[in-house]
C-alpha cells in the first residue's frame, strides 16, 4: 500500500493508515492539531549550526534514499541536498561565519573560499 502524505493529511488519516499510535493521535487532538501541516508549523527549536550540519550529514548516511533536507526558518526555506553534504567543505562552511547564510550548493561553497593568486 502506498501512502501519499501532504500538509493537508489529517491526523485521523495517519492513525487509520497505522502511521501513528492511538496515544499520539489523542495527544495531537488534545493539543488542537488537525493536519500534518499544523504539526509541522508548530515545531520550533534552537540549534547550533555545526550540530545541525552534523545531524544532516548523519541523516543522509543512515537514509541512503534521501535526496534533500528542507529547513524552515520563519518564511525562509533552506534546501540542503545530499551532494552538498559530501563536500569536504560542508562542515567548515555550512554557515558563513560573517553572514550566517547557509550554503546551498557546492559551487557556492567553493566561491566562499579565499581566492589565491599564483
Amino acid at each position: 500500500m502506498t501512502f501519499n502524505y501532504s500538509l493537508d493529511t489529517t491526523i485521523r488519516e495517519l492513525l487509520e493508515w497505522g502511521r501513528i499510535s492511538v496515544r499520539t493521535h489523542n495527544a495531537l487532538n488534545a493539543a488542537g492539531y488537525d493536519t500534518l501541516g499544523g504539526v509541522l508549523d508548530s515545531i520550533t527549536t534552537d540549534y547550533n549550526g555545526r550540530l545541525l550540519a552534523a545531524d544532516i550529514k548523519a541523516y543522509f548516511e543512515v537514509n541512503r534514499n534521501a535526496v534533500e533536507v528542507l529547513l524552515f526558518k520563519g518564511k525562509k526555506t533552506i534546501s540542503v541536498n545530499r551532494y552538498v553534504t559530501q563536500s569536504p567543505l560542508f562542515y567548515r562552511q555550512f554557515f558563513d561565519e560573517r553572514s550566517d547564510k547557509p550554503i546551498t550548493s557546492t559551487s557556492e561553497a567553493a566561491s566562499r573560499l579565499p581566492s589565491v593568486s599564483v
